[in-house]
């Protein structure tokens, strides 16, 4: 760990350095910022990661999935790999996992020594194989978070505590090995979060053609990654509403934003509407079978059956099971000093910062009053 001391300087010097993301004024008291250097942050995720992976793998002999929706997400890719119009048989949705992500394990053939499970027979090891590439796009995951991390927090100590958080928390653990896993949006969505948080309107963006890539960039992430697992939506669509919104709220009358917008749609939708036409025109599905309208219809099938005050019941019952009120005080208080932090940030930052934390509240907002069930699933990408 290194220990940075801010030491008296003259008028001059004190006027450029930076403490925990506020200017220090001349005659400021000298401030201690506990931070790592580079060298030793990679060092400590690397090492976190390392361990992650090896007592999984230390332990993969015991691990036979849970045998539910990891094992549909198994038929289904090997029925992709034999017929890629399978990718949209149903149920109609998340047709980027079965045609780019488990297509190459399921595709080689290999298999893991394993015991015959009375569901696979003899493929057991084939299955048992798709688990292990799971866990090995979790370790990804966690690495992606790494990379990003430091630049949303602003300080390599908290960002390495946030890797440490992450790969020991319940959800994470659970869905590690899991081919259903409903963390495997985030290797697309982090990336074009952190873009986007990093992009200030309409100062930062440069020229009108530039700013409408990076924004199709960033939507083509965010499209990509509900595509891969559509529950990444739970975290895309309250970053967006928060985004845009407070954008929009105050320069609706600058056109680049307008413009920044469309392009950022375009990014989102336009893999999407591929698929839509791949859908009709090749495979020859209805368009009401199609992946938008199955997307529809499951969250209608998801359609909470108790009042309004058993849903928050519930949900109260979940958190307090899978995190512990410990947990619970630690991120009520780091998103409130988050918050409150951002107040005082630099009025270029202060927006993004604000949207950040918003959209935490605004996603969990719609949770709690959506009206669908309450399944802790929903919350993992929060």
């Amino acid at each position: 760990m290194a220990t940075t001391v801010s030491k008296p300087r003259s008028p001059r010097s004190i006027r450029g350095a930076v403490s925990v993301g506020r200017r220090i004024q001349p005659g400021a008291h000298p401030t201690v910022e506990l931070n790592l250097s580079w060298r030793a942050y990679w060092a400590l995720s690397l090492g976190m990661i390392a361990v992650y992976l090896g007592v999984w793998l230390a332990n993969f002999h015991d691990v036979y999935g849970w045998i539910m929706d990891d094992r549909y997400y198994y038929l289904k890719g090997l029925a992709t790999v034999q017929d890629w119009r399978n990718a949209f048989t149903p149920f109609n949705y998340v047709q980027t996992y079965h045609l780019a992500v488990s297509y190459l394990p399921l595709k080689l053939g290999a298999m893991l020594d394993s015991v015959p499970l009375p569901e696979f027979g003899t493929a057991t090891g084939q299955f048992r194989l798709l688990l292990l590439f799971t866990l090995i796009l979790h370790a990804g995951i966690l690495l992606v978070w790494a990379a990003v991390s430091t630049k949303i927090t602003g300080n390599r100590l908290a960002a390495a505590a946030s890797l440490l958080v992450l790969a020991t928390s319940p959800v994470f653990i659970f869905w590690s090995p899991l081919p259903d896993s409903r963390m495997l949006g985030l290797p697309f969505f982090l990336p074009g979060w952190f873009l986007l948080h990093r992009t200030t309107l309409p100062f930062n963006i440069g020229t009108k053609r530039g700013a409408a890539l990076r924004f199709f960039v960033i939507g083509s992430l965010f499209g990509i990654a509900q595509s891969v697992q559509y529950t990444t939506l739970y975290v895309i669509l309250p970053v967006c509403a928060a985004y845009w919104g407070s954008w929009l709220l105050r320069h609706w009358r600058i056109a680049r934003c307008w413009q920044s917008l469309g392009a950022f749609v375009v990014g989102c939708v336009w893999l999407a509407v591929v698929y839509e036409i791949l859908n009709g025109v090749v495979v020859g599905i209805p368009l009401e079978y199609g992946p938008f309208m199955t997307m529809v219809e499951r969250l209608g099938a998801h359609h909470s059956f108790w009042t309004r005050a058993g849903d928050l019941a519930i949900w109260a019952e979940i958190f307090r099971s899978q995190f512990g009120l410990p947990m619970l005080v630690a991120v009520l208080g780091g998103w409130t000093w988050y918050l409150t932090d951002s107040w005082r940030s630099r009025a270029e930052d202060r927006h993004n910062r604000l949207a950040l934390a918003g959209a935490i509240g605004l996603g969990l907002l719609y949770l709690a009053l959506s009206g669908s069930q309450a399944m802790f699933r929903q919350t993992s990408v929060l």
